[in-house]
């Protein structure tokens, strides 16, 4: 079985809101190589800092706690990388990290996923093609997918902020 992670829109009420400063673009889609990264800033008002932090420039970000489990369960046929973020609140500046695919999945199923036009609507996945893979996205994608097993991982420990979607896999 297969995931995609989102915000979990029923218990995080409060975004991150990016600095100024930040260009949304400023990290290319899922598939691509970061070759620059300048440190961005944030600003959370809210009461509880989730772990999967809702933001209003779109950007997967988390704490180091599931980064932690995400990297427990990665292989090097994963290509995640992590890129730092800093969060102000009223009171301190936390490190977080920013979710980046560097190596697109050629994992499509071209027969059972849903187009509008040229555009994907409802991805289906070819299990085969996954095999040694936890977390991935397809090529121009801006939505990361997970296993079962990352997805058995981060319910165990518990992380805030985040649901998941299944997709069908074949």
């Amino acid at each position: 079985m297969v995931f995609s992670i989102e915000f979990d829109i029923e218990t995080v009420s409060t975004l991150a809101v990016a600095d100024d400063a930040v260009d949304w673009m400023q990290i290319p889609p899922q598939g691509h190589i970061v070759d620059e990264w300048i440190l961005p800033k944030f600003y959370f008002t809210g009461s509880h800092m989730p772990d999967y932090l809702m933001n209003d420039v779109g950007w997967h970000i988390c704490s180091l706690k599931l980064v932690d489990a995400i990297a427990s369960v990665c292989t090097e046929l994963d290509f995640v990388r992590f890129l730092p973020v800093h969060v102000y609140t009223s009171d301190r500046i936390i490190e977080y990290y920013v979710i980046h695919i560097e190596k697109a999945t050629n994992a499509i199923d071209i027969y059972a996923t849903v187009y509008i036009d040229d555009a994907i609507v409802k991805p289906a996945f070819k299990s085969y093609a996954l095999e040694g893979v936890n977390i991935f996205s397809y090529y121009n994608s801006e939505k990361i997918y997970i296993t079962e097993q990352l997805h058995s991982r981060i319910l165990y420990t518990d992380c805030s902020g985040i649901s998941f979607n299944p997709c069908e896999c074949s």
